[in-house]
């Protein structure tokens, strides 16, 4: 038997109206790819010069509502400018990054999750949640050289 899986995409496409800041850039990595559902994630970050970082978890498996949280910075950890490599949450901290596999989701031996991790040239205050397309809608206006993204995927496994 064959199967058709058919998508549809809407996008938009624009030419981006600065170019990215070469000099601007980090290293980001989790402290393993596969998780269970329980365990702690930890975030290793080196930046190559001083940036203000803020990281979101994307829940694509949510409802309509929210979709984009930001844990970092956070209430125990509010200054988030990064000037050398560091780990997060660090080990003085207070408070850990648990993972968890989403209610939503039953079907499924894993899913996949994702971290948005924005590095910017200066403060920028973010809100605690988004949806989706207004968090995408917040990061373009942002110009490229002012700042530097990057996506880190890993899975769950369902318990």
């Amino acid at each position: 038997g064959t199967s058709i899986c058919r998508y549809q995409i809407i996008a938009t496409i624009v030419k981006p109206k600065k170019k990215k800041d070469p000099n601007f850039h980090f290293n980001i990595k989790l402290n393993k790819k596969i998780f269970r559902d329980g365990e702690q994630f930890i975030i290793h970050i080196d930046p190559n010069i001083k940036m203000f970082v803020n990281i979101f978890s994307w829940n694509p498996y949510g409802s309509k509502g929210t979709q984009v949280s930001r844990i970092f910075p956070n209430k125990y950890e509010q200054d988030n400018k990064i000037e050398n490599k560091r780990l997060i949450p660090g080990e003085e901290k207070r408070y850990k990054f648990i993972v968890k596999y989403p209610d939503e989701v039953q079907d499924k031996k894993y899913i996949d999750q994702y971290l948005i991790v924005l590095a910017t040239k200066k403060n920028i205050t973010f809100l605690k949640d988004y949806e989706f397309k207004n968090f995408q809608a917040i990061i373009y206006e942002i110009p490229n050289n002012e700042k530097r993204k990057e996506t880190i995927i890993y899975d769950i496994l369902k318990n």
